[in-house]
């Protein structure tokens, strides 16, 4: 929620390396301040159960209410490191999921050129912010499968044959979609264009920097989906 309320109220009077390091620093505080919440929360349950309730036996208890035994460990199935899936992993795809869709809808005033400019900061949005929000439904498409796919390593907790598979997919959709996206040159603010040939005294290629942005993206789909079949076959 902090990511979407900074990216939502971002005005542009900043970079968006300042908003990002901004939001990276309320992010510890918040973090800070909820872990010490939780701490004391944790502390007063037990102390309070510590208190209230009283037993002979000295065994700890199972999650099913009764007392352990050895045989408790034949129920405990052993998974490689390597296999699962870190709460890490899954909250940090939903921050990223969360912020590039939030953007996506602020995108004439977040990404773009940043120049100062004896007057100030001056900003040139990269995109056509009309044209962009034209390709919405295949966005929250987008959004909808990242969402799934976090969901569903939530839920298996470790990576399978069949997650690694659903993994490969879920890479490649975005990569074509970027691809068909931006082979519509109206995509592009005229003016960013104009500005970026200007300082390069016009012999900047926006045909190459779609190539290797596309080239780079497959790469790192390829990378990505890789690393899911070598953590499933662990």
């Amino acid at each position: 929620m902090l990511a979407v309320s900074s990216v939502m109220s971002y005005s542009g009077e900043s970079s968006p390396i300042e908003m990002l390091l901004s939001i990276a620093g309320n992010g510890v505080g918040e973090a800070i301040g909820t872990a010490m919440q939780v701490f004391f929360w944790l502390t007063l349950t037990f102390a309070v159960l510590e208190r209230t309730v009283t037993s002979d036996s000295q065994l700890p208890i199972t999650m099913r209410g009764k007392e352990w035994t050895p045989d408790d460990l034949k129920d405990v199935p052993y998974i490689p490191k390597e296999k699962r899936i870190s709460k890490f992993e899954i909250f940090g795809g939903l921050a990223w999921t969360i912020i590039w869709s939030t953007a996506y809808f602020k995108a004439s005033s977040i990404v773009g050129l940043y120049e100062k400019t004896d007057s100030g900061r001056e900003f040139t949005p990269l995109f056509n912010q009309g044209v962009l929000i034209g390709y919405w439904p295949l966005v929250v498409f987008l959004i909808a499968l990242e969402l799934h796919l976090l969901f569903r390593k939530w839920r298996a907790g470790v990576w399978t044959k069949k997650l690694a598979i659903m993994n490969t997919v879920y890479q490649f959709i975005p990569v074509l979609a970027f691809m068909f996206m931006f082979r519509n040159v109206e995509l592009l603010n005229a003016g960013f264009t104009d500005r970026i040939q200007e300082l390069f005294n016009g012999s900047f290629n926006f045909q190459w920097l779609y190539l290797t942005v596309s080239v780079g993206l497959l790469v790192a789909a390829v990378i990505n989906s890789y690393d899911g079949f070598k953590k499933a076959y662990k």
